[in-house]
């Protein structure tokens, strides 16, 4: 198992545990903010997030020998949408030198609700993910923190980025205006991303489900 995938396994194990104290209605109202350095607390995060909207409570699970925090967080606002605006607002913030990542908290049948995921091909090389993140995250909410990504082809080095959207509706908009479109001195291809060699996200049996599963949630 590679890091990546253990670090995947680990922060799963979290959030389950951590749901496992709060209905849904509450977890949509929560963050997860992970790679914290040891000097952040429960202060610091209430006096920047606050910034966002009113917060109800954070959780900072602690080593109970030490007193020392694991590197991440759970913060809960009032209003959902408060949430949703502090992703937005501290996307690629760092404190003390170290960049923090700040996500949605919520079940993994309510996070597969849509399967809204985009690709983004020839992008500039000097592209940076925040830049992808402002544009794109004004077509929908983003479920997933950009990241840019190298393709090694025999026409030189490719760059490109992989996008998940809440809804169909955002990932249709963010293809629609800007495909083709000059982004970062590039014109760029967004369209949906392959799920298999040959066949693309976004299929009608894809839109139907995400709109059961909406219904289903009351979303």
């Amino acid at each position: 198992m590679t890091r990546i995938s253990r670090e995947k396994v680990l922060m799963s194990s979290i959030i389950e545990k951590y749901l496992t104290e709060y209905d849904v209605s509450e977890a949509d109202k929560s963050l997860y903010v992970s790679n914290l350095d040891k000097n952040v607390d429960e202060e610091i995060l209430w006096e920047l997030f606050t910034q966002a909207g009113f917060v109800k409570k954070i959780k900072m699970p602690r080593d109970i020998r030490t007193n020392l925090h694991y590197g991440y967080a759970f913060i809960e606002f009032f209003k959902e949408q408060d949430a949703i605006y502090a992703i937005k607002l501290f996307f690629s913030l760092k404190l003390y030198n170290k960049t923090i990542s700040v996500n949605r908290l919520r079940t993994d049948d309510k996070s597969s609700i849509s399967n809204a995921n985009i690709f983004i091909g020839n992008l500039s090389s000097d592209t940076s993910a925040k830049q992808i993140y402002d544009t794109f995250s004004a077509f929908g909410v983003i479920t997933n923190a950009p990241k840019i990504y190298k393709s090694y082809t025999k026409k030189g080095i490719k760059f490109y980025c992989m996008l998940s959207y809440e809804s169909f509706e955002a990932s249709d908009s963010a293809i629609y205006a800007m495909n083709g479109q000059f982004f970062c001195g590039n014109i760029i291809v967004v369209t949906y991303s392959f799920k298999t060699n040959k066949i693309r996200f976004g299929t009608i049996t894809e839109r139907m489900l995400s709109e059961n599963r909406k219904i289903f949630y009351n979303k």
